[in-house]
C-alpha cells in the first residue's frame, strides 16, 4: 500500500533541488503535456522489494544542462552530453531514494536509467502512474512521477 501523496513528493523534490543546484522549483498548475518536438531528458530509477515501481524525472535538456552546469561547475554550454545524463541520473536516484524510504521496505533502488533526445515516448512495460507532480523553473517544465507495477505476477 502506498505510504505518501503528491505534497511528499513536492517537498522532496524542491528539497533535492535547492540542496543540489540551489534553485527553486514552484509547483504547476494541473497535468501538463510536454511538447512532443522539443528536447528532453528523462531519468528512472525502479523499486524493488517491499514495494515495485518506478520513479521517473523528466525535463527540458536545457534545464538538464543547467543542472549538470552547477553540478560539475561548469557553463551550461560547456556541459557534455554524458555529464548532463550524469546530472539527471543523480537527481533522480535522489529523489527516487527519498521515495523509496516513504515505501514498505526492504527495497532496492536500481541504478538511474537516462534517456536523451526528441519525439520519442518514455514507457515503463507492467507499470501504472500512481502519482505525477508538475514543477517549473525559470521557465522550463519539470514531471516527478511515481509508478507502481501493474501485476505483481509478471
Amino acid at each position: 500500500m502506498m505510504s505518501f501523496n503528491d505534497e511528499q513528493i513536492r517537498e522532496v523534490t524542491e528539497s533535492v533541488w535547492t540542496s543540489m543546484l540551489g534553485a527553486q522549483l514552484a509547483p504547476a498548475s494541473g497535468r501538463r503535456q510536454l511538447d512532443t518536438h522539443a528536447r528532453y531528458v528523462f531519468g528512472c530509477v525502479h523499486i524493488s522489494g517491499g514495494w515495485e515501481g518506478a520513479v521517473t524525472i523528466g525535463c527540458s535538456t536545457t534545464f538538464a544542462r543547467r543542472a549538470a552546469g552547477t553540478m560539475f561547475e561548469l557553463t551550461p554550454e560547456s556541459a557534455s552530453l554524458d555529464e548532463v545524463r550524469d546530472a539527471l541520473g543523480e537527481l533522480t536516484n535522489i529523489v527516487g531514494g527519498n521515495i523509496k524510504a516513504m515505501l514498505p521496505g526492504p527495497s532496492k533502488l536500481s541504478l538511474p536509467t537516462v534517456t536523451e533526445g526528441t519525439d520519442y515516448s518514455f514507457r515503463i512495460q507492467g507499470s501504472a502512474p500512481l502519482r505525477e507532480v508538475w514543477f517549473e523553473c525559470d521557465g522550463e517544465p519539470l514531471v516527478v512521477s511515481v509508478l507502481t507495477r501493474a501485476d505483481a505476477r509478471c
